[in-house]
């Protein structure tokens, strides 16, 4: 009789608790899989060395947006947002796991995203 009553007692609570179980499943499960894309998406895939850093010029625009203009060495490259650099220091484009490409001062550590 005893077993009869843990079965039916583990059958009411799987009865009463399967809707949060379910969704407690597929949120874990989400964030496992954005914690797997992010981390995806951070890596860099690949690095080139684009020359030492000669200068910028900031673009503000009215629309809220901004670009800048960085020369280097090797060439000049549009990024976005505002980029502060060093002079001298060594520039590379890093392509990250998505296929996004950005401008980096490695002296400093910062990047930015490149423009098309």
């Amino acid at each position: 009789m005893a077993d009869i009553t843990v079965s039916k007692s583990l059958f009411l609570f799987a009865e009463r608790h399967a809707i949060p179980l379910i969704i407690g499943c597929v949120l874990a499960g989400a964030a496992i899989g954005a914690a797997i894309y992010t981390d995806q998406a951070s890596k860099v895939v690949a690095s080139m060395e684009v020359g030492q850093a000669v200068g910028a010029e900031h673009h503000p625009s009215s629309y809220g947006s901004s670009t800048t203009s960085v020369e280097t060495t090797g060439g000049s490259f549009a990024v976005s947002g505002t980029f502060q650099l060093i002079k001298g220091n060594k520039m590379v484009v890093e392509t990250r796991g998505t296929g996004q490409k950005k401008l980096c001062d490695k002296g400093q550590g910062v990047c930015s995203n490149l423009l098309k």
